[in-house]
């Protein structure tokens, strides 16, 4: 199954090497269920179904009030 994986930062440029998620996102949407007032910065990897994975995306900063 193709699916999404999901990165967060609260620096820019400093993406863990883990993702977020614990389950691998199917859809086109994600709420980050633990995160608090401040600055982030998210970018996904897209794994395709015979488990190829694409590059990070480009960092999208979120400021979460």
């Amino acid at each position: 199954m193709a699916c999404y994986l999901v990165y967060r930062s609260a620096k820019p440029h400093d993406l863990n090497s883990k993702p977020i998620n614990y389950t691998r996102v199917t859809g086109t949407t994600y709420v980050d269920p633990v995160i608090e007032p401040g600055k982030y910065y998210y970018a996904v990897r897209a794994i395709s179904a015979s488990g190829a994975s694409s590059d990070l995306s480009i960092e999208l900063p979120i400021e979460v009030k």
